[in-house]
């Protein structure tokens, strides 16, 4: 257990030097970003690295950033710790590595999964759409225009 704290703790810290804040996503995150985007708007995208779809998404919300940076984005990354360098790499690429950036702690992933919401089996692209009143919409499959608009439009 301890090596694999200091093997998390490692690779986050390599992360971070490669540009990106890695946060550690553990039971208690998903109510950690609920809390911290109370009343507003926030879009969470969850991805892997060898999701292509996953990284399409990300790159359309990254463009939706660059026209209006106030936008709340969460990504999410399922990949295990020792990744975090990859991980981070990718962030940069995409011009993501400011976004609110969490990684997957060595934890079953299906307890993880489970804080976000109990009937995702972990199907990727995953995509959530939070309002301001808490309300919640989970997308599985490419996210849409449609969603990215949606997003944006009630982000005002």
């Amino acid at each position: 257990m301890i090596a694999r704290s200091l093997t998390l703790l490692l690779a986050l810290t390599l992360a971070h030097a490669a540009g990106a804040a890695l946060q550690p996503f553990d039971t208690d995150a998903f109510d950690e970003i609920r809390t911290r985007y109370a009343n507003e708007t926030v879009l969470v995208l969850i991805w892997s690295l060898d999701c292509h779809h996953c990284k399409d998404g990300m790159a359309k919300a990254a463009g939706l950033l660059d026209e209006r940076p106030g936008l709340n984005l969460v990504l999410v990354n399922v990949d295990p710790a020792d990744e975090a360098a990859a991980v981070a790499s990718t962030l940069q690429k995409l011009g993501l590595s400011e976004a609110d950036n969490w990684q997957f702690v060595d934890a079953p992933a299906a307890r993880l999964r489970a804080t976000i919401d109990p009937q995702w089996f972990g199907e990727l692209p995953r995509s959530y759409l939070i309002d301001a009143e808490g309300n919640s919409a989970g997308f599985s499959g490419r996210i849409s225009q449609d969603a990215l608009d949606h997003w944006r439009q009630r982000s005002r």
